[in-house]
Formats: C-alpha cells, sequence, structure tokens
C-alpha cells in the first residue's frame, strides 16, 4: 500500500553546530548558496548566517513551551554564537509552508538570501538543482555518518555528493475521524490501537458512506490542488491504483494505466462527493483546520501530530493495492 516518504529535515541535531560553523567558513569564501550578495564582515562586525524555517509545529517531551521547530533552530543559533571563535549572528526567519519559492528562489541575489534552509527533503531536494547549494562533504565525518542510517545518506545525496542533512524522520499516515465515521454508520472500520489497511473497495465503501450520511458542512476527505508545485500526500493517492509513479530512470510515469486509473479515481471523487467544494482552491491548511474543526473525516498526521488528537481519531494506510502491516500500539 502506497505511503508517503519518510519527511526529513535538513540540520542534524548533532550536526548542529558544524553546520552553522560551516555556513560560517563560506560566508567568508564561497557563499553557502552562490549568487548571494556579499555578506564580507569587518574586523568589528559578525558574520551574518540567515536561516530559513518554514513555520512548522514541533514537541519537545521535556519542554511544553517549545511548540515551533523554529525555537529549536532558534536555540541552535544561539548555541553556536556563543561558542564560535570568530563573531557570528545567526538570524532565523520563518516563512510559511506555502511560500518556498518566495522564501527561497524569491531572495537569490539580496541581501535576505537564505545560507542555511531547514525543511522537508521533499522540499528543500528541489533547490539543490538551481546550482545554488553548497555540498556537505566537508563536515560530514565519519562519526556523523555512523549516527545515521545509510538510506538517509542516500535520500541526501544528489550526483555523488551530500547536499541535506537529516534532523528527524516523520512518517505520514491518514488518520480518520472516530465520531464522523461512527455517526455515517461505518462503526466496523472503526479501531483502537492500530495502523488499518483497507482494500481498494473498502476504501470505495468508506467514503461513499461518508458522503452519503455526513452533516451539512462536513465532507469525507482532504483534496487541495491550489499550489501548481503538487504536494506529496496528494500525489501518493497516485500510487494508490498501484502505480510505481517513476519508472526505471527515475522519470513520471504517471502515462501507465496504472497511474491513469489513480487519476480517474481522483476526478471520479469529485462526482461521488468525496472531497470538499472546489478543491482546486484549497491548500493543505485549507484541509488542516477542516479536520481541526470536525468538518472533514479524513486527513493526513504523522507521527508527530497524532498525539494532539488523543482517542478522537484513528489511523489508517494511504489507500493501495497492496497489503501494509499496520504498526501496533499506536
Amino acid at each position: 500500500m502506497g505511503k508517503a516518504s519518510p519527511l526529513l529535515s535538513i540540520i542534524s541535531r548533532r550536526s548542529a553546530l558544524k553546520l552553522f560553523g560551516a555556513a560560517a567558513m563560506t560566508a567568508f569564501g564561497t557563499a553557502a548558496l552562490t549568487g548571494c550578495r556579499a555578506n564580507t564582515p569587518t574586523s568589528h562586525s559578525p558574520v551574518r548566517l540567515l536561516v530559513k524555517v518554514p513555520r512548522t509545529g514541533h514537541d519537545v517531551v521535556f519542554d511544553d513551551s517549545i511548540n515551533e521547530v523554529s525555537q529549536v533552530i532558534t536555540a541552535m543559533g544561539e548555541a553556536f554564537e556563543a561558542a564560535s571563535a570568530q563573531p557570528v549572528k545567526v538570524e532565523v526567519e520563518v516563512f510559511e509552508q506555502n511560500q518556498y519559492d518566495n522564501a527561497i528562489v524569491g531572495s537569490f541575489d539580496t541581501d535576505r538570501a537564505v545560507y542555511l534552509l531547514y525543511g522537508d527533503y521533499f522540499n528543500i531536494s528541489t533547490y539543490i538543482h538551481t546550482g545554488r547549494v553548497v555540498p556537505l562533504d566537508d563536515i560530514v565525518t565519519a562519526s556523523v555518518r555512523d549516527d545515521i542510517y545509510d538510506l538517509l545518506w542516500d535520500l541526501s545525496t544528489i550526483e555523488g555528493k551530500v547536499y541535506m542533512m537529516p534532523y528527524l524522520a516523520r512518517q505520514n499516515v491518514l488518520a480518520y475521524n472516530k465520531e464522523l465515521m461512527e455517526r455515517a454508520g461505518l462503526d466496523r472500520f472503526v479501531r483502537a490501537g492500530q495502523i488499518q489497511s483497507w482494500s481498494v473497495h473498502e476504501w470505495d465503501e468508506v467514503l461513499d458512506g461518508l458522503a452519503g450520511n455526513l452533516p451539512d458542512g462536513c465532507y469525507p476527505m482532504m483534496m487541495y490542488a491550489a499550489s501548481s508545485q503538487g504536494d506529496t500526500h496528494i500525489m501518493t493517492l497516485l500510487r494508490s491504483q498501484g502505480s510505481s509513479f517513476f519508472d526505471e530512470t527515475g522519470h513520471f510515469c504517471l502515462s501507465r494505466p496504472e497511474g491513469v486509473a489513480a487519476l480517474r479515481k481522483i476526478q471520479e471523487g469529485v462526482g461521488r462527493g468525496w472531497w470538499p467544494p472546489h478543491p482546486e482552491n484549497l491548500e493543505i491548511e485549507d484541509c488542516s483546520s477542516l479536520f481541526r474543526n470536525g468538518q472533514l473525516a479524513i486527513y493526513m498526521l504523522n507521527n508527530a501530530s497524532v498525539g494532539r488528537y488523543g482517542n478522537e481519531v484513528g489511523l489508517v494506510n494511504f489507500p493501495g493495492h497492496h497489503v501494509c502491516l499496520g504498526l501496533r500500539g499506536v
């Protein structure tokens, strides 16, 4: 059954100071993002490092005051400032999740150009192909490599060079509102303590049942397409009919029968009332708000966000032809 790829981030917990240090060194010579305006310090002024972070919720078990990842990055920057032998000032800029291009590409060749970018791999890997990203191989020591799974280094490497370093992994899964499922007469699909895997036919039954029985103003499942950049969670649905999404050469293969069938299934859902009205005008945050307000039955969560909902939700894998083993005790 299709799953979204792990969502990874660019700064390693144990290597944060090394990354900030690498940026400081490159600021004196080759900038971390080439083509930026010069940031040459005088003997009295500190090196300025601009770190850009998308607005992202973040929970820390030992500190209830932290609820945004930018707070963690800011603390890393302050620690580096205090430890650095050279004067340095780390600035953290937060941008909205749907504003990656404006925050990154839009700042090229300006004094707001980014030196370090924290974000999900499926987003930030795009910018490596601009030619403005500096490889990190010179700071990826053997001890750093040994602390991280080889699979994650493979995801971090493009054309033989390491451009990204993982900070955390978040596994996506779909969550359903138990109350809405029960109100729609779908009690048999409500389970506790496991991630279910529904067959394609069961998915049709669930979505049709929700569409026919939910109260006005409530909708069965997330769907949004306002961003022309696409979205990993929605594109995962394109694997639902067996598509591998990419061919053996790494190119899209959605024109194959399995890909076409998945596209048709999404289109079919419009007529069957599976999605909120006019999803072409919606973004992920719109669907998130509907789910939080109890107006959407099925939405995407991950291991970092599912705890906010407690027993209000159950979990199910993304739809697909292949059965996956559910994770127990979640």
